[in-house]
């Protein structure tokens, strides 16, 4: 077994949250807010890559799908309603969504609170998914 090493623990500040629109291949229509908390770059995973969501009120991350990674959104706060393969599924506190690779999906914050969320790929480095927009 591996030593400890320091770059497995992340701490999250305000200041760790970036628009989505901030990634070079990004949509210009993309909103919401993410936070890498695990990935090669961060903490030397070779398989995984996790960050942490932020949606304001009525945000909206759009369809698309990954051709090289399974993903999962895990809700912590608030509610909204994820696409996923042609149905919506209305998600709150406590719901995990797999999302296998080439699945269509979207997320819309349809309430007037944060929706906060984790997301996770089974790859380490987001170029790695592969990012197809499908709207």
């Amino acid at each position: 077994m591996a030593g400890f090493s320091p770059r497995w623990v992340t701490r999250v500040t305000e200041e760790d949250f970036r628009p989505l629109t901030a990634k070079p291949e990004a949509d210009p229509r993309e909103e919401g807010f993410t936070c890498n908390l695990i990935s090669r770059v961060r903490s030397g995973s070779e398989d995984l890559r996790i960050t942490y969501c932020r949606m304001l009120p009525h945000q909206y991350h759009i369809r698309h799908h990954h051709p090289n990674a399974a993903e999962f959104y895990f809700v912590i706060a608030g509610t909204c309603a994820v696409y996923l393969g042609g149905e919506v599924v209305s998600a709150s506190p406590g719901t995990c969504i797999y999302i296998p690779a080439n699945t269509v999906h979207a997320v819309r914050n349809e309430s007037e609170s944060v929706c906060e969320l984790l997301a996770g790929f089974n790859r380490p480095e987001y170029a790695e998914c592969g990012l197809v927009y499908d709207e």
